[in-house]
């Protein structure tokens, strides 16, 4: 079969090539673009077969069935049809054939004989289900189909392509987008360059379609989208929502609620007064009666907060068969005392008799215990029945395995274990996990295991047993577990009823499920299965525990529950829950119709002592948040705004949008009233707006301006240059100056500030109104009415373009040549002489409102802390407004002075780097570090720093370095292995380390072998051995690389020029999985590696037990190149730097994250 390409069309002609299968859409089309053609006869053409020797009139089923490849699925009908086109040249673009009935559908030929899909030197030609195009069509068909385009002349020279599909009427036609090319429908050659017969004679073709309707027993069969897929409505059932790993926990949930006496009882204990989060009872009824009324899949965070999970317990994978014990138990505590009690050991608890007896005496000791579940092996066993006769086989106890006969001495003895009776539900857990003890690890057993439908257990109870009712169980679910012992997914199939349909439950899907899928699918495979990744996959998909219902029982344990069966109190509770839950999505609904508005009037502005326009360090934001309906009419939103800030008309208030610009700054740009009808929907109005909210500036056209005053304005009383100088009086400045100003040109409303140098106060002024062509000191006048200067006052004025970048106005430009649009900030000040400028800067003030608003763009307020063992010294936590450039040197200089501490002893800690780094960060001092840098990580909304006071200055604390060396003492077991921290001198020699060492932890390495050696390793592999002499300066700082420090061995003494020291390290299966200490160990000549491995053992300090587990390998760089066996010897070999000794076995200190304990709290 070609290959095929999944390719989306609408029956249109379509420029845009689409490549893989594309997600379904309402009512489209699907057809199937193949990569690579071949002729149904695909033996080459030679002089005496030119023709097919098939006829597509007489022998269609034929040759589908060479060419179509064949299927698992029953057949519902096969059926060939015809069409044949007289005037091929005068066809349309589009062209459907006649409508054929086969398997209950009708079927139609769609094609495009000019191509599609932008293929024009192609013919497209798909099969096409009628019935799709119907409104009320809501079924689907399979069909495996052959597509052929023959001679009318000769029907045995044809040309066909096979596939196959899902119909339905989200998917209405399967094909093939280059079916065939129209150079082919007139001529064709050959291998041997032979010109074929042309299938196009006279204008006239024909196409056929051989359609096999497929039935589909799952209702899944090729289905490539679940998204329209409704559990519910296909199955009766629903799924279950997966926390993260908790498909094991779905699977068995989903077995317990299909056995229905299981199910009665859990609602029979009373929980009228419990929490559904602290109670596992009430979780779990509660969980029964979702997935029994609910239409969609339910999810289990309740059931898995009443267990006292946190949400990593819901991302580690469990064995399904502990956690139903630890479940069982649990509900069998809350049992005691109620109806339900003793219901579980009813259902799933059954009795064995582990026995003793005696060969040659009389003698017989038995023990019965109760069980819940049995444990069957797997390996050597083919089938169910045989890991009965495993588990139930006699062991023969003799020889030095005698046994204890009480007063007859050691007897030859049989020792087994028999049934005395099985309960109703029985569950088996097959052990598809074993120990390994070469790897000292659990591995998976994917060896193929059968288990039947029924199986009937008498011959395995005792003699004793109850034989009055026969013991032949039914299968009723499978739990299969897919993947190996370190993780994968679990699943379920089970039979909900007696003789129903078997459905696969697989997390939040409920499909329908075959007999193969059930247990062919889930026997597990051979050893040897091949070398594709998804043949392994299957293999490791298999059986993990069974659950069978004793037949004559089936009845009674499946019966079904009704509403009776449910307590009341759960159904009110219940009831009420989604009487709220409706109420909260009417709420919802309405949210969703309606539209969050905020309003800033202009006081926000005014009030605004930060950058920007609004502030967004406003402890009580001069705002008006609203939620109108999105169909609201502008002017009724107008009016109700209006009255909302006590304006008597709507038209003495101008909207605004308000937008982020490129440059993030939030400014006002377009006047809503200039731009929409008084009808438009307030919804409209975001098409000028930036963000998810509607943000709005309300400008007021008539504005209280209060009078000057000394106490309101004391500075205009003091900034006189010259007596002559006058108050600007309202009647003196226009409201707008329109002097040469073009009629077209667009008024721009601008926004003033003020800034007060001998206040350092920055706020907002007033808003006015400008041209683009218009002087920028034309608007002076106006700008000192504003402020309330005198006149001639110099002024200076800036544009304040971003937090961090402010810009001087050239007054002599125009607003357009200065780059002022609507909604730009200029910012006013009076122009300051260069003494007035020195004596603010004396006081450490700013004296232009550039420099002010640069302070205020990069001020934040940090937290400094004490760090945490130092707080006994009682150094006071600070908060101080530092700015972002601030240096290193700087900070400590503001924190010396405010805590009164002398700065050359202030040690800085930063926040850490999340994982990367500790929770707090020594800073060393370097050029260019600033506090931006320091609070790279820092939080956001409250950035702090932490401090230490150091005994010595920090300059001769940075001379020092803290080093970890990892010691070693005879040999590298666990309990020969320190950590030891030291501080010492940077230009300190590894000799002064070991003295620090000796003194500070009292570790004397010379006194196993009076010479010691530092080594440096890199990711537990040895890189290099300093000399006693060398700096510690080389060893580099960083986590990538650790420091070692061991005896050195007696046999290393006194090395010759031609001794060679070859590396090892330990590994763990993989050669990049390395651990441990690694280290180095001399060649000796002639010596076998078998006393190698010896002293390979002395050094690791390994106990026998534990080097049995080691394999010893040769490395060359990353490559193996062979296991060393006993005979082998090192001497001899080309031993480069790069060549080490592999020590494989797993690591004893790593634990994985599954292997964490399980537990149930509730």
């Amino acid at each position: 079969m070609a290959n095929l390409n999944l390719v989306q069309t609408n029956g249109k002609d379509n420029d845009k090539d689409t490549e893989g299968l594309a997600k379904e859409s309402p009512a489209p089309c699907w057809n199937v673009e193949i990569d690579n053609w071949e002729w149904a006869n695909t033996t080459p053409f030679g002089p005496e077969n030119q023709k097919q020797s098939k006829s597509i009139l007489t022998d269609a089923m034929s040759i589908a069935e060479e060419r179509m490849s064949p299927l698992k699925q029953k057949t519902i009908e096969q059926k060939c049809f015809h069409w044949e086109i007289d005037h091929w040249s005068q066809l349309s673009h589009e062209e459907r054939g006649p409508v054929c009935q086969v398997g209950g559908f009708q079927w139609n030929l769609l094609l495009f004989p000019k191509g599609n899909y932008g293929d024009y030197s192609h013919v497209a030609l798909y099969l096409e289900l009628t019935n799709a195009s119907e409104a009320s069509f809501d079924q689907h068909a399979c069909a495996q189909y052959c597509l052929v385009v023959s001679s009318m002349s000769d029907p045995t020279n044809y040309y066909c392509s096979d596939t196959a599909g899902r119909f339905s009427k989200h998917i209405k036609d399967w094909g093939f987008n280059d079916f065939i090319s129209h150079h082919h429908l007139h001529s064709f050659n050959d291998m041997d360059g032979r010109i074929l017969p042309p299938i196009l004679e006279n204008d006239r073709i024909r196409f056929s379609a051989i359609v096999n309707v497929v039935d589909d027993p799952t209702g899944v069969l090729w289905i490539s989208d679940f998204e329209n897929y409704d559990s519910k409505k296909e199955t009766g059932f629903v799924g279950l929502k997966n926390q993260g790993a908790t498909c094991y926990m779905n699977s068995l949930f989903q077995s317990l609620y299909c056995t229905n006496a299981f199910r009665k009882a859990v609602y029979q204990i009373p929980t009228e007064n419990d929490n559904p989060t602290e109670s596992i009872a009430l979780a779990m009824q509660r969980l029964f009666h979702k997935l029994q009324f609910t239409n969609d899949a339910v999810d289990t965070v309740e059931v898995t907060k009443s267990f006292k999970w946190n949400p990593l317990d819901t991302l580690m994978q469990h064995d399904v068969q502990e956690f139903n014990r630890l479940l069982q138990d649990k509900l069998e505590e809350k049992m005691i005392g109620t109806p339900a009690d003793g219901a579980i050991r009813r259902l799933f608890v059954g009795r064995m008799k582990s026995y003793i007896r005696c060969i040659n005496v009389d003698y017989e000791s038995t023990h019965s215990e109760d069980y819940y579940d049995i444990q069957l092996n797997v390996k050597g066993c083919k089938d169910l029945n045989e890991s009965f006769k495993n588990y139930v086989a006699e062991e023969t106890m003799d020889g030095d395995n005698k046994y204890m006969a009480g007063d007859h001495g050691l007897q030859d003895a049989k020792k087994g274990v028999t049934f005395e009776c099985f309960p109703p539900v029985l569950h088996l857990q097959l052990k598809r996990f074993e120990y390994d003890m070469r790897r000292d690890t659990m591995v998976k057993i994917n060896d193929r295991h059968e288990f039947p439908l029924r199986i009937d257990l008498e011959p395995y109870l005792c003699s004793t047993a109850d034989r009055s009712s026969p013991h032949i169980y039914a299968l009723h679910g499978v739990l299969v577990h897919s993947g190996n012992v370190s993780g994968g997914h679990y699943f379920a199939f089970i039979r909900p009823t007696k003789d129903g349909t078997w459905l696969k439950f697989d997390d939040e899907r409920v499909t329908r499920a075959t007999l193969d899928d059930v247990l062919d699918r889930n026997y597990g495979s051979p050893a040897s299965f091949g070398q594709f990744h998804f043949q392994n996959f299957r293999r490791s998909s298999n059986a993990y525990m069974l659950v069978y219902i004793r037949e004559c029982m089936l009845d009674d344990i499946l019966d079904t529950v009704d509403v009776s069966d449910i307590p009341q109190h759960l159904w009110r509770r219940l009831d009420e829950e989604n009487r709220l839950w409706q109420e909260a999505q009417r709420k919802q609904e309405s949210r969703q119709n309606s539209l969050k508005v905020n309003v800033f009037p202009s006081s926000s502005f005014l009030l605004n002592k930060q950058l920007g326009i609004i502030s967004d360090y406003q402890p009580d934001p001069m705002v008006m948040s609203m939620s109108v309906r999105k169909d609201q009419l502008y002017h009724d939103f107008k009016d109700y705004v209006a009255r909302s800030f006590c304006i008597n008309s709507s038209d003495d208030v101008r909207l605004w949008s308000f937008i982020t610009r490129c440059n993030k700054t939030f400014r006002p740009e377009k006047c809503i009233d200039n731009v929409i009808d008084k009808n438009t929907k307030v919804e409209d109005l975001m098409h000028y707006m930036s963000g998810d909210i509607l943000c709005l500036y309300a400008e007021y056209t008539q504005e209280f301006e209060p009078a000057p005053s000394a106490t309101v304005y004391p500075w205009l009383y003091t900034m006189a240059d010259d007596d002559d100088d006058h108050e600007i009086l309202p009647s003196q400045v226009d409201t707008i100056n329109t002097t040469n100003t073009p009629e077209k040109d667009e008024p721009m409303l601008v926004f003033i500030k003020i800034f007060i140098p001998e206040s350092q106060e920055l706020k907002g002024l007033a808003t006015m109104y400008v041209y683009r062509h218009q002087k920028i000191e034309s608007a002076l006048d106006r700008i000192r009415y504003f402020a309330r200067f005198l006149s001639h006052t110099p002024l200076v004025l800036y544009e304040e373009e971003t937090p961090c970048f402010v810009r001087t106005l050239q007054l002599d430009t125009t607003f357009e040549e200065s780059n002022i649009k609507t909604g730009d900030i200029i910012c006013v000040q009076k122009q300051l002489s260069e003494e007035e400028m020195e004596h603010l800067q004396q006081q450490k003030m700013y004296p232009t409102a550039r420099e002010y608003m640069a302070y205020l763009a990069y001020q934040v307020q940090v937290i400094l802390q004490p760090q945490q063992h130092v707080k006994e010294e009682g150094l006071p936590t600070i908060r101080l407004n530092l700015l972002r450039p601030m240096s290193y040197q700087e900070i400590v200089a503001a924190l010396a002075y405010h805590a009164n501490i002398d700065s050359n002893y202030v040690l800085l800690y930063r926040p850490g780097h999340g994982k990367r780094e500790t929770k707090w960060v020594i800073v060393r001092r370097y050029e260019g570090c600033t506090l931006h840098d320091l609070l790279k990580f820092a939080d956001p909304q409250q950035p702090c720093l932490r401090y230490q006071v150091l005994e010595m200055t920090v300059d001769e604390y940075e001379l020092l370095r803290q080093i970890t060396i990892i010691v070693c003492k005879e040999n590298r077991a666990s309990r020969n292995v320190y950590t030891v921290q030291v501080t010492i001198a940077r230009d300190a020699c590894f000799r002064e380390l070991l003295d620090k060492i000796r003194s500070e932890t009292g570790h004397d390495l010379e006194r196993y072998t009076s010479k010691v050696r530092f080594f440096l390793g890199s990711h537990h592999r040895f890189e290099e051995e300093y000399k006693m002499d060398d700096p510690i300066a080389d060893v580099p700082e960083g986590g990538m690389c650790q420091l070692y420090a061991e005896p050195i061995p007696v046999d290393e003494f006194s090395l010759g020029s031609d001794d060679v020291l070859i590396s090892v390290f330990h590994y763990d299966l993989y050669i990049h999985m390395t651990h441990s200490i690694p280290f180095r160990l001399l060649v000796k000549q002639g010596e076998p590696f078998s006393d190698t491995k010896k002293r390979l053992q002395v050094r690791t300090g390994m106990t026998n037990e534990e080097w049995s587990k080691v394999r010893c390998y040769f490395i060359q760089g990353d490559h193996i190149r062979e296991e060393l066996q006993d005979n082998d010897k090192l001497s001899g070999r080309y031993i480069t730097e790069t060549t080490a000794i592999g020590l494989d076995h797993p690591e004893k200190t790593f634990k994985p994250i599954y292997e964490r304990p399980l537990r149930i709290q509730g």
